[in-house]
């Protein structure tokens, strides 16, 4: 009995030659307990499932492996496929495509083009420096806001006020105020 995962997807029986589809917006745990059932139904003593890496991380996979699922995510630019496969991609197209290298994997022993999952310390420490590294740019990109805003309002670095954002450097410019013009005098 094979159980395809299909993104987008409502849960549906299809034919038992086929398999069942299930999708994770119905629920991780409602989606395991469903898989869980249909491998009960059937006297499976093994549930494998896989799916492709993506910008969520690996949730789906540590949930799976909770709930005594054997759980792989692939790596995309890894699986083999054709140039006219790469033209026409569609999500029932991807499942098929894991199908089948899960299949492989599970009745022939093939690899898979699985990547590395690290452990939950390795994921929270990589969290926190990619919020610095994105800290550290948002800074810059406020920095450059900064330096923008005075140089359109024709605002000039006061004498002794080096390149550095340091405290002394920028307390510089605080109450520091540009002229009025002619026409903001008449308009004030």
């Amino acid at each position: 009995m094979i159980i395809r995962l299909r993104r987008g997807l409502r849960l549906t029986k299809r034919n038992p030659k086929r398999g069942y589809s299930a999708t994770r917006a119905m629920g991780g745990k409602t989606m395991f307990d469903y898989l869980k059932f249909i491998a009960r139904k059937y006297g499976a003593e093994r549930i494998v499932m896989a799916y492709e890496a993506s910008s969520l991380g690996f949730g789906l996979c540590d949930e799976g492996n909770d709930a005594g699922i054997e759980c792989y995510v692939l790596a995309p630019t890894k699986m083999p496929q054709s140039e006219e496969q790469r033209k026409r991609k569609t999500d029932k197209r991807d499942a098929q495509k894991i199908l089948e290298q899960l299949r492989g994997h599970v009745l022939a022993g093939n690899d898979l083009a699985k990547v590395w999952i690290p452990d939950l310390q390795t994921r929270d420490d990589r969290e926190v420096v990619r919020m610095r590294l994105e800290i550290a740019d948002n800074l810059t990109e406020v920095r450059t806001q900064v330096r923008t805003l005075l140089k359109r309002n024709k605002v000039e670095k006061p004498k002794g006020v080096g390149n550095a954002w340091t405290d002394s450097n920028v307390s510089g410019y605080v109450g520091f105020r540009r002229t009025e013009t002619s026409w903001q005098r008449e308009l004030g």
